[in-house]
């Protein structure tokens, strides 16, 4: 009987790594100006912490689709493939550096543009190489930087702003931000909203 259940956690362990778990919301005014995408790994979850069910129940109010996806990089691609329009990712932490590297390798479309708080990668030479991997992609980018976050997010944060002045990056800007747990999310919900209010100029 042992046997038999370690033999099942073990032939289950490579489909809980590509799980994919979604949860949406919709745009509340008519149309929808694309879909912002708020992307976790799955031992995150959907739709879990304040700032991310702000993001997620805000938005739409102002005329966005949005999408909370908890999916392992692999499956990524499959996931969002299925998201049809305009989309706009949402990234946090330790979660940004892999992605950042699987767009690099073109393993994934290119979204209409990039959010991210506090981006690093876990390892510290990938970390090393995110300022020139995201400046590389050309793509409007939100990059919410503040002095709570990770030292490795801390280590790069002035490089991420001189790779893409020196790739000449006009829709990149970089926001310093106090992000504290007892801060009122909807502050960064009015945040997003206005940078996604000037991409549509």
């Amino acid at each position: 009987m042992i046997r038999l259940l370690c033999l099942l956690l073990l032939t289950a362990q490579p489909l809980l790594a590509h799980a994919v778990q979604s949860q949406s919301f919709a745009a509340h005014t008519p149309g929808t100006w694309g879909t912002v995408v708020v992307v976790a790994l799955p031992e995150a979850g959907v739709d879990a912490g304040p700032r991310d069910r702000a993001l997620l129940r805000g938005l739409p109010e102002h005329g966005w689709d949005t999408l909370s996806l908890a999916a392992s990089t692999e499956a990524l691609p499959e996931a969002l493939a299925a998201v049809s329009g305009r989309q706009v990712w949402l990234v946090q932490g330790g979660h940004a550096g892999p992605l950042l590297t699987t767009l690099n390798e073109q393993r994934l479309t290119l979204p209409k543009a990039l959010v991210l708080i506090g981006p690093y990668h876990p390892d510290a030479d990938a970390n090393a190489a995110l300022p020139e991997q995201l400046a590389r992609l050309g793509i409007p980018v939100l990059d919410i930087h503040s002095r709570s976050d990770h030292p490795q997010a801390r280590l790069t944060r002035d490089r991420r702003q001189q790779a893409n002045q020196r790739a000449n990056n006009p829709g990149y800007r970089a926001h310093a931000w106090t992000l504290t747990p007892d801060q009122d999310p909807q502050a960064l919900v009015q945040l997003v909203r206005g940078w996604l209010v000037s991409l549509k100029r």
